[in-house]
């Protein structure tokens, strides 16, 4: 009887081990999945903070390039100063901030490598493009996912936090400043006398009449224009590289303000700062245009065009 139990136990054991063995494996199969859900939750984690934190670094180099332009702009009207070769003396600048910057964010735990690759003039004259190139990483990341990406922004020079200076009129005429204004004593070329006291801006403000031709509609526009110093894109203007340059002219989309004169007269030289300033002797005269009493533009007949006046 002992041996016939020991034998039905044998038995029976063996059919333990038989039912057991599938639940065996259905809890490893089960603790693999979740040791694969968890390892996926993780490197889902870990790639969008990468992402997320390289997206607010390169959001970063906007704002670092709008600074870098205010400041070389204030320094060349604050020193008198021409810029030679300003879009490299930009890019160096925007290329120093951006490696303190990354020093910062490795700080945070995120490897940074950003390399400005070119600074330009844009199609749009109120911007300038920035070509860069990024590597990132999570520092002390196992998984080692890296973020490698080239792109361009266009960065803005009208901005009322870093607003951008223009040095054009220093370099062309004898002035000084008087708030957001250059008051004029005198042009050299200017031989009627008409610009003498005449008054342009210190700021690069985009005008808010997109449509030039809304300028005529009433005086009240033009005035408005005027009395703000607003600036408009010209193809014979100059864009804001060439201005620091001191550039008597620019192949680029470029940009013409108006030098606004108090002075009466039938003629002067057209008043956009551009041909005014020309010294290759592109000079061209203009027709008094009389905003009040005492302010007045000098005009050719494709500027009083452009304009609706």
């Amino acid at each position: 009887m002992k041996i016939i139990r020991d034998n039905y136990g044998y038995i029976n054991s063996i059919l333990v081990l038989i039912l057991l063995i599938p639940i065996i494996l259905l809890m490893l199969l089960s603790i693999s999945q979740n040791e694969i859900l968890v390892n996926n939750s993780v490197d889902i984690f870990e790639g969008n903070v990468l992402s997320t934190k390289t997206n607010d670094f390169i959001n970063q180099i906007n704002i670092i390039s709008m600074e870098s332009m205010h400041n070389l702009s204030y320094k060349s009207v604050s020193d008198g100063v021409v810029i030679s070769n300003s879009s490299r003396q930009l890019k160096m600048r925007i290329q120093d901030a951006v490696n303190n910057l990354s020093v910062d964010y490795q700080h945070k735990g995120l490897h940074v490598d950003c390399r400005i690759i070119n600074v330009v003039a844009s199609t749009n004259p109120f911007e300038y493009n920035v070509y860069y190139r990024i590597n990132s990483s999570v520092i002390n990341d196992s998984s080692n996912k890296k973020v490698s990406q080239k792109g361009c922004m266009n960065v803005s020079i009208v901005n009322s936090e870093y607003p951008v200076y223009d040095p054009y009129p220093l370099f062309n005429a004898r002035v000084h400043i008087s708030g957001n204004e250059y008051v004029y004593d005198s042009i050299e070329d200017d031989l009627s006398n008409a610009y003498d006291g005449a008054d342009s801006g210190l700021i690069i403000k985009k005008c808010v009449y997109d449509d030039y031709t809304l300028h005529g509609h009433s005086n009240n526009s033009i005035g408005d224009c005027l009395e703000n110093h607003y600036y408009h894109l010209s193809h014979d203007g100059l864009c804001i590289f060439c201005r620091l340059e001191n550039r008597s002219s620019c192949i680029h989309n470029g940009l013409e303000t108006f030098v606004v004169s108090h002075v009466h007269s039938n003629q002067s030289v057209v008043s956009a700062d551009h041909v005014l300033f020309n010294t290759t002797g592109n000079q061209y005269l203009g027709d008094v245009i009389v905003i009040n009493s005492s302010s007045f533009i000098y005009l050719d007949n494709g500027h009083r065009s452009k304009y609706g006046l």
